[in-house]
């Protein structure tokens, strides 16, 4: 669902404090109280609110998102300059209006010491509850009711705010849609080997996905790695 910061809705339990959708300031003013809904994801997209009140697709989203974040994490912990985090990070980013929670985000020690990423803290200082800068990387699994928000919204937007790289995966039909997009001044491009691998600068690594049903007929995946061919 979406709505304007000219009209916001008010179906259901959400409920949008006078003001709260008429700039990212105010946005995360919101975000910051009480009155911020605890279920469902609520995003700011340069003027736009996308709510997603929906359940989550276990053969196509949740298995797909436990094996990448499970190997992601691994391999960041491998490489040892950054961390990847799951789902319920909130990336924030004034320069391209944006207060979002991607499927996955890396973060490396380096953006953060730069600055490129602060850690903003809880209002009683015991943990972080987003990231405002630009991560080095993001993640996005499609779903039904997040298409436009994912393939044109998010991979604009995303752009504005510098991220070196975009994964978008869309697991939902017969063949695994699986891009890997590179930051260029002109936009996105997709980053692939002449072999059809996905290459990461990000990660000095290159990535590609199969998947497999299982006894119960749900699809359980890999990411299959290797290191980047030096060119």
């Amino acid at each position: 669902m979406i709505a304007t910061k000219e009209r916001a809705s008010t179906e259901g339990a959400v409920y949008f404090p006078p003001g709260a959708t008429s700039s990212l300031a105010a946005f995360e003013e919101w975000y910051d109280s009480d009155d911020f809904p605890e279920e469902g994801r609520i995003c700011y997209l340069a003027g736009e609110l996308f709510i997603d009140m929906g359940h989550e697709r276990i053969s196509s989203h949740v298995s797909l998102k436990t094996t990448l974040s499970r190997m992601l994490d691994e391999l960041a912990e491998e490489i040892g300059v950054g961390q990847f985090f799951g789902d319920g990070v909130r990336v924030v980013n004034f320069a391209a209006d944006l207060s979002a929670e991607p499927d996955g985000c890396y973060v490396t020690y380096k953006s953060v010491k730069s600055k490129r990423v602060v850690l903003k803290k809880s209002f009683d200082g015991e943990d972080v509850t987003r990231f405002v800068g630009t991560p080095d990387m993001v993640l996005e699994i499609v779903s039904p009711s997040s298409i436009r928000k994912d393939k044109r919204l998010l991979r604009k937007i995303y752009h504005s705010a510098n991220i070196p790289e975009y994964w978008l995966i869309d697991a939902r039909k017969a063949e695994v849609s699986f891009e890997l997009f590179r930051h260029t001044n002109k936009g996105y491009v997709l980053s692939m080997t002449k072999d059809g691998w996905l290459a990461s600068k990000t990660f000095n690594r290159e990535f590609r996905i199969t998947r497999s049903k299982n006894q119960i007929g749900v699809w359980r995946y890999k990411l299959h790695i290797r290191m980047a061919k030096q060119s």
